[in-house]
């Protein structure tokens, strides 16, 4: 009765006759641009000894700090360097204020502002007006964060002097304002506002230092099973610590600091991959577990002990899981997770198939191979 597709057509004829009546356009087609991209064009053309000799108009000069951004532009670099000397007393406050803090670490440039700011010192309510004098010295970055008195915590650096975590001046004094700091210095921090400030845009090297201050206070700790539980003041630290720190911070942490980290990592992928069945399974065997194996396309879930390999499906909960040795793994199966395509788990003399009430089972296996559940030794 009815056609297996339809098609609907609409036309606003009003709409269209209008536009059909209108004029053509004189003159030629203007093309929006952007100024910022104009402008690197053209100080990419010329010479900096020229930009250098030059007074800019005022407006141009605030596209500069866009510019100097890009610091890995060397010949953009150069050229903005060349303004900057060049054109100081044609810069108004707030384009002083946004481009200093990228073209201050070079010597001719800061001499350059420093002459300036002798003539004309800068009257504003930002940080340049405070701290201008600070780029007399060879380091203005340690001279600022010296003067800034004890009262200020570190998390509140960037509202004290009203600049942007990713202030290329900003990291350099925050840097060197916690060089002295201590754990002590931390302790009176509410944590809430700890958690907050250590998943902030602060410079990282800063949030790792006082993330292993705060991590070292649990070290002479004795922590059972439910102290690694999502939603505990440790689970929370430890999660956030992973998203900061890179394998080679960890790698110099403490033997029991980065089993505590991969713990809640593993605990984090079995979460994502496998079904709440296995996690809770898992829960109190995760201190024994040294890595995770995902392959996809299959929907195994590869799970690595110290002397064995446990095998579940990430799609059902149900299915029989295996167990095989690290040996037979590495000869006959880690080849397999390399392939885009799905593969089954055959059954052979090195595995150990549990077809009904694994979760049981693997209990009563992991105890006889030695493996102790983490509630009965807790974590240390």
């Amino acid at each position: 009765m009815f056609p297996k597709t339809f098609d609907f057509v609409g036309t606003p004829l009003q709409l269209q006759r209008a536009v059909e009546n209108l004029p053509e356009p004189k003159g030629r087609i203007r093309h929006r641009s952007s100024s910022r991209n104009s402008l690197r064009e053209k100080l990419l053309q010329l010479d900096p000894t020229q930009l250098k000799q030059w007074k800019m108009k005022s407006t141009m000069l605030r596209l500069v700090p866009d510019l100097a951004v890009e610091t890995n532009n060397a010949a953009l670099r150069e050229r903005v360097l060349a303004i900057t000397q060049g054109s100081l007393s044609n810069m108004d406050y707030g384009t002083l204020q946004r481009l200093i803090p990228f073209v201050w670490m070079d010597q001719e440039t800061r001499l350059a502002i420093n002459a300036h700011f002798v003539r004309k010192p800068p009257k504003g309510g930002g940080w340049l007006s405070r701290y201008y004098k600070s780029f007399r010295v060879e380091d203005p970055a340690l001279h600022i964060a010296e003067s800034i008195g004890d009262s200020v915590h570190l998390y509140e650096l960037h509202i004290h002097l009203k600049m942007q975590t990713s202030n290329p001046l900003f990291i350099e004094i925050c840097s060197r304002f916690c060089m002295g700091w201590s754990m002590e210095m931390v302790r009176s921090w509410r944590w809430p506002t700890l958690l907050q400030w250590l998943g902030s845009g602060y410079p990282r090297p800063v949030r790792v230092q006082v993330f292993q201050w705060v991590l070292q206070e649990y070290t002479h700790q004795f922590l059972d099973n439910t102290s690694l539980s999502d939603g505990t003041p440790l689970f929370e630290l430890l999660h956030i610590g992973l998203q900061i720190t890179t394998q080679e911070d960890r790698s110099s942490m403490e033997v029991h600091q980065q089993r505590w980290l991969r713990q809640v990592y593993h605990a984090q992928l079995l979460e994502r991959w496998a079904s709440r069945q296995v996690l809770k399974l898992w829960s109190r065997w995760m201190t024994h577990v040294e890595a995770i194996d995902i392959h996809r396309p299959s929907g195994w879930l590869f799970l690595h002990l110290h002397e064995h390999v446990v095998i579940h499906s990430m799609v059902h909960t149900g299915q029989e899981m295996h167990i095989v040795s690290q040996s037979h793994f590495r000869q006959s199966m880690v080849t397999l997770l390399r392939q885009p395509t799905p593969f089954s788990i055959t059954k052979s003399r090195a595995t150990v198939t549990m077809e009904s009430e694994w979760s049981i089972g693997l209990s009563e296996w992991m105890q006889s191979q030695g493996y102790v559940p983490m509630n009965e030794h807790g974590v240390q």
